[in-house]
């Protein structure tokens, strides 16, 4: 009898522990939370549906349709993608950082806010890293732009390796000839040189009007004559 209860009591305790790390790994996975249209997951080199609950294992890719639009959860951070999108959510071993390769559409993030820098979003064109904050980025053949919504972002273009904070309501462009540079086409390089641009502008401009201030006294002093 006594026998019997102990091996009860030892396969509870061994079913308890197994729930314990199924919870604890999924966790520290990304969950399907919400889901519209054709979304599909690259498994073993084939693209097969995506459906709400799936987890998502890291290094996973994910891709959107037309119809498709798909948000996955992981504590309080979540990722979205909107139609026509291709990205991928790799984790740091050991976890700290978490990288979402895109590779074409749009991505929202919200990520949790932290001291230290842990998400970011590669592109081909620039890398977005972020202690915590909400923003998108948008890709296609021509460039990426970044769009903050709260907090700030720090947003590095690959190519030349010049890094930019942009803060909440300000988007920036990386495009594969122009660089970085914010909507408006003022490039971040000129402000960057602490207001360079507009010291020479403003030197310009006072220049160009001391210039028309002395041809305007010649030609008041050549009609006097």
């Amino acid at each position: 009898m006594f026998s019997v209860i102990r091996v009860f009591a030892i396969a509870a305790v061994l079913a308890l522990t197994s729930i314990g790390l199924v919870s604890a790994a999924v966790a520290d996975d990304w969950v399907v939370a919400k889901l519209r249209g054709s979304v599909l997951q690259k498994d073993n080199g084939t693209w097969v549906a995506l459906h709400r609950g799936d987890i998502v294992s890291d290094d996973r890719a994910i891709r959107t349709l037309a119809s498709g639009r798909v948000e996955l959860h992981r504590n309080a951070e979540v990722i979205s993608l909107g139609p026509n999108s291709q990205a991928g959510i790799h984790d740091r071993k050991g976890g700290g950082f978490t990288t979402v390769k895109q590779i074409t559409g749009t991505v929202a993030v919200e990520a949790e806010v932290k001291k230290v820098k842990h998400f970011g979003v590669e592109t081909p064109y620039l890398a977005a890293v972020v202690k915590g904050t909400r923003f998108e980025v948008s890709t296609d053949v021509a460039g990426s732009k970044v769009k903050v919504t709260r907090g700030a972002v720090e947003v590095t273009d690959r190519k030349t390796g010049e890094s930019v904070v942009v803060s909440a309501g300000e988007s920036i462009e990386a495009s594969k000839d122009n660089g970085l540079h914010r909507e408006g086409g003022l490039e971040l390089a000129k402000q960057k040189s602490g207001g360079a641009a507009g010291g020479t502008n403003a030197n310009e401009t006072a220049a160009a009007a001391k210039e028309n201030g002395d041809n305007g006294n010649g030609n008041r002093g050549g009609n006097g004559n």
